[in-house]
């Protein structure tokens, strides 16, 4: 088998799971790439295939509809997917080469009648493509559910929800956040040359192809992965040195470690002011391991994570049990939702969720709200934030909480669009007067 085929059974393999089972993204990369004893090769490649056709999910099930007499059979329909990403992918010089590969694959693979088919199919795809992409109907050219953007369209206007669109559809980058040390600059200063500045101060863009070489730098206290949007809360808040603050719903722990780092470079390295500084972290069984990895890497601040499920149990009883205070300066609530403002990070989300469910988001958001608010000491803050770009999430709720708590007052009101270098997401400061 020629060197250029070599991906291809594994492709469609991983298309061919997620047709079958259309579980989460990162669960079916992970059980392929990572967890399996016998590691698949070709993993950047097949990776790249996969998240193309989540992203143009319904532009190349439509060209396949438009360009078939029928439909064809299940393994051979993933087969025409997997091949449709692939040209998606690849500069139009070298789509007779991608063509003749996988038809020379389905060749061998099931039969040569049926390669017949994928080479007469996949030689008309690009222009249907095109035409289907410049097409009015843009949640087939953009791949995503009308409800979700009609929704849109209705919020912010056609002009913004294309541009909306568009950034869904791209390709996410990789964040690396550096922490705000010494130590942690002369690390960096080592590998800067795999990285890209951003526009977000701390926050660093991988280049392609340089994951090997920056790997360990996860394993070290000095650098997380994550977005910059899951700053702009603690931006906005500033936390500060010898205070006490509650983070809900913290796993895997990111905004944990923001508003530590924030803490610090803000602290003057007065250590026993930091030391004075309690950070309780909550997160629910399932998802407490994680926190607790992650929260081991802050040692300069007092931090503590406890395990509830705060929709069911009673937090104040295991604080009180642990010997932590009930009342803080601040409270962070990232609340579940409906994933709206990440679905270019998430690109199968998008067909996971409905109208119902961000009702059902909002509903959790204002129990969490409401149950927790009473967390805050009086003058403190409590900060919600949520993944989400959808109204009904972000300002309905915090219009709705206002009301029925007029002893809060709101300071800060946002909801953040996806943009090249950040995802969507909603943030809202509001002071106990």
């Amino acid at each position: 088998m020629k060197e250029y085929l070599s991906h291809h059974d594994t492709a469609f393999k991983i298309i061919e799971i997620y047709d079958n089972n259309p579980s989460k993204a990162d669960e079916i990369l992970s059980e392929q790439f990572f967890i399996t004893l016998n590691k698949r090769p070709f993993q950047t490649i097949c990776q790249f295939i996969f998240l193309t056709v989540l992203r143009n999910k319904f532009l190349i099930e439509r060209t396949i509809e438009l360009l078939s007499a029928k439909k064809p059979r299940k393994k051979l329909y993933c087969v025409l997917k997997t091949a449709l990403a692939e040209i998606l992918i690849t500069e139009t010089k070298q789509h007779p080469k991608v063509i003749h590969s996988w038809v020379e694959y389905t060749k061998k693979a099931f039969s040569i009648g049926e390669s017949k088919f994928v080479n007469a199919l996949l030689r008309k795809s690009f222009e249907k493509i095109q035409d289907l992409k410049n097409s009015s109907d843009l949640s087939v050219a953009y791949s995503m559910p009308n409800w979700l953007v009609q929704r849109w369209i209705s919020t912010f206007g056609k002009e913004q929800t294309i541009e909306i669109l568009k950034i869904c559809n791209l390709p996410s980058e990789v964040f690396f956040r550096q922490s705000p040390t010494d130590d942690a600059k002369k690390i960096f200063e080592s590998v800067s040359k795999y990285f890209k500045n951003s526009d977000f101060e701390n926050f660093y863009i991988l280049k392609s192809g340089n994951w090997q070489n920056v790997k360990h730098l996860i394993n070290t206290k000095h650098f997380y992965i994550q977005d910059p949007s899951t700053s702009f809360a603690v931006d906005k808040f500033k936390p500060e040195c010898s205070k006490k603050y509650l983070d809900l719903c913290a796993s895997p722990g990111g905004k944990s470690r923001i508003i530590a780092d924030f803490i610090l470079k803000n602290s003057s390295n007065n250590r026993d002011k930091l030391q004075e500084t309690l950070l309780v972290s909550i997160d629910v069984k399932d998802r407490i391991q994680k926190l607790k990895q992650n929260l081991s890497h802050i040692d300069f601040i007092t931090s503590k994570v406890i395990e509830c499920d705060l929709l069911k149990e009673n937090l104040d009883e295991k604080l009180i049990k642990e010997n932590l205070p009930i009342e803080f300066d601040g409270v962070f609530i990232d609340a579940p939702c409906s994933n709206t403002g990440v679905l270019r990070r998430k690109p199968d989300a998008r067909y996971r969720i409905n109208e119902n469910d961000i009702n059902q988001c909002k509903k959790i958001q204002a129990e969490l709200l409401q149950k927790y608010s009473n967390f805050v000491k009086t003058s403190g803050i409590l900060v919600f934030s949520t993944c989400s770009i959808d109204k009904v999430e972000n300002e309905d709720n915090i219009e709705l909480f206002l009301k029925n708590n007029p002893n809060f007052e709101i300071l800060y009101s946002h909801t953040y669009l996806p943009t090249l270098q950040s995802d969507g997401c909603g943030c809202f400061i509001m002071r106990k007067k």
